[in-house]
C-alpha cells in the first residue's frame, strides 16, 4: 500500500472526501507524526526489524556506531565469536553505566584514580546503549578490545518517512501494519473534525492493526523456539 493509497483509505472512513485538497497534506503529516510516535513505543512490527547486523570494533576503540535510524536491539543479544573462529559465540549482557562500574570495580580494575581508557585491552563482557561524540548511538563495552571483534546484533530499524508516495516498512500489506498505522493517522483526523463516528472505525483499526502485529511477534517467537539459530542466515 503506498502513501497515496493510505491517504484515500482515509478520506474514505471520514465521509469519502474527494483527493487533491489541503486536507490531503493534513493527513500526510498525521501519518508521518504517527509513524514517529509508533517507533518509540514498546511494540513494533517485524518489518522494522533486522535480523542481524555486524559491526567490527577495532583497538584500541571500546565501541560501535550503531546504524542510522537504531531505535533499540531486537531479542536476541549482540555476540562475537571467540577469535573470531568457529566457536559457539559469546553473548554480551547490556548494563547500566553503575553496573559497567560495578563490575570493573569488582574485578579490581577500575579505581577512583583510573578512567575507562586506562583499562587493560580484554575480549567485550558487557554494553551499555548510550550517544556517541556525533548525532550517532554507539554500543559501549567500555573496555579497549584487544583485537579486532563483529559483533553481530540484531536491531529494529526506523522505517523509512513518507516524504515521499511510497510503501514503507509500516504500509507493507505482508510483514508491516498498516491498519495501526492508517488508524492511528485517521484517529487524528477524525478528532480533529469532531468526526465521531469516524472516530470509533479508527479506534477500531488501529487496535485490530496492534492486535495483528502481537499475533505475529508471538507465533514468530513460538516459531523460533522450535528451530536452531543459524548465526548469518539473513546477513
Amino acid at each position: 500500500m503506498t502513501r497515496t493509497q493510505a491517504v484515500a483509505r482515509i478520506l474514505r472512513e471520514i465521509g469519502f472526501r474527494p483527493a487533491g485538497t489541503t486536507l490531503d497534506d493534513t493527513i500526510i503529516s498525521a501519518l508521518q507524526e504517527a509513524q514517529r510516535e509508533l517507533e518509540n513505543g514498546k511494540t513494533l512490527p517485524r518489518s522494522l526489524m533486522v535480523d542481524w547486523a555486524v559491526e567490527t570494533v577495532n583497538p584500541p576503540l571500546s565501541y560501535i556506531e550503531l546504524p542510522t535510524g537504531f531505535i533499540r536491539e531486537s531479542e536476541m543479544p549482540p555476540r562475537y565469536f571467540a577469535n573470531n573462529s568457529g566457536s559457539l559465540p559469546v553473548n554480551l549482557k547490556r548494563v547500566s553505566y553503575v553496573e559497567a562500574e560495578e563490575i570493573l570495580a569488582g574485578d579490581g580494575r577500575l579505581t577512583t584514580d583510573i578512567s575507562f581508557t586506562d583499562l587493560t585491552p580484554a575480549p567485550p563482557q558487557f554494553y551499555t546503549i548510550s550517544p556517541g561524540s556525533t548525532s550517532t548511538l554507539i554500543m559501549d563495552f567500555y573496555i579497549p578490545v584487544d583485537q579486532p571483534y563483529d559483533i553481530y546484533f540484531g536491531y529494529f530499524k526506523r522505517g523509512q518517512k513518507l516524504i515521499s508516495d511510497i510503501e514503507n516498512e509500516w504500509l507493507d500489506e505482508d510483514r508491516g501494519a498498516p491498519d495501526w498505522l492508517i488508524g492511528e493517522a485517521g484517529y487524528r483526523i477524525a478528532k480533529s473534525l469532531r468526526d465521531t463516528t469516524a472516530m470509533q472505525s479508527f479506534d477500531d483499526m488501529r487496535k485490530t492493526g496492534r492486535a495483528s502485529v502481537l499475533a505475529g511477534i508471538i507465533a514468530a517467537e513460538l516459531g523460533e523456539a522450535d528451530e536452531p539459530l543459524q548465526m548469518g542466515m539473513n546477513l
